[in-house]
């Protein structure tokens, strides 16, 4: 009587031939593995590490390649991937002409910085402790201290006077957009009224109110003042335009106010 065991039982037959063919099967997925770990092993360390060398720089406004190496710290030399981008972003911010930031990795060894700064609509002067100091304003108001700006540039630009500063809040003057409109208006429909502008008196503009009471002050070089709405504005350049059209050489030199904000202008001249 035999006993069931193990020993018992029929044994596979393995031939050459077959046991060849397994293992060819084995080794057509051993050796790809085994050659991408090598490939891992001794290339990631090399393939990683990414040195920072170069520096492109793009902006829509006045500040330079050169201004951002003097003024913001960037760790050249450092692995481009481990690169704090937020911090150099949070750098740039604090420059208040710049708007926003975009920053990318540009690989192998590149910094790709690109800035939208603040376009200016006019300056204002600022004193502090007895120095005067110019400063720019956006279209939506916000302030901000000019870099890169040459002389002529500023000249060009209206000057604010008697700023509200009750209604400046976080840096910005609340309303300025329908003032800034104004100034394009003037400068593509009345471009020599726009280059004759000394300064824009703000002492009457009070965000506070209804819109259709905003009104500016504007001082041009003839001594004139013209008060302006800051409502239904191309409706009183027409008005202006009328007003100066039916009058003499003599009577526009002697001119000392024009108020085109009312619902019937009125005209007043110097004694």
């Amino acid at each position: 009587m035999k006993i069931n065991s193990w020993q018992n039982l029929p044994q596979p037959r393995w031939s050459k031939k077959r046991l060849f063919g397994v293992c060819t099967r084995w080794l057509k997925f051993l050796v790809p593995f085994l050659l991408l770990i090598s490939l891992c092993f001794f290339w990631h360390p090399k393939t990683t590490i990414q040195p920072l060398k170069r520096l492109s720089f793009e902006t829509n406004g006045m500040l330079t390649e050169t201004w951002f190496r003097n003024h913001i710290s960037v760790p050249w030399t450092t692995d481009l991937l481990t690169l704090d981008l937020e911090n150099l972003q949070e750098q740039l911010l604090k420059i208040n002409q710049i708007e926003t930031v975009r920053l990318c990795r540009g690989f192998p060894d590149t910094l790709e910085v690109y800035l939208q700064e603040y376009t200016p609509y006019a300056k204002l002067l600022v004193i502090k402790k007895g120095k005067k100091y110019v400063r720019l304003m956006a279209a939506d108001g916000t302030i901000f201290s000019p870099i890169g700006y040459s002389k002529s540039m500023l000249k060009a630009l209206p000057t604010l006077s008697a700023l509200p500063t009750k209604w400046v809040k976080d840096n910005k003057l609340l309303g300025f957009k329908s003032i800034a409109t104004l100034f394009d208006l003037l400068k593509h429909q009345a471009p020599d009224l726009y280059s004759a502008i000394l300064q824009v008196s703000l002492r009457h503009f009070d965000p506070a109110l209804e819109k259709k009471w905003w009104t500016v002050d504007i001082f041009i070089r003839s001594a004139c003042c013209i008060t302006f709405p800051l409502e239904n504005q191309e409706r009183a350049l027409r008005k202006l335009s009328a007003i100066l059209k039916g009058l003499s050489a003599s009577q526009r030199k002697g001119l000392k106010r024009i108020n085109v904000s009312l619902t019937h202008p009125t005209v007043e001249f110097k004694k």
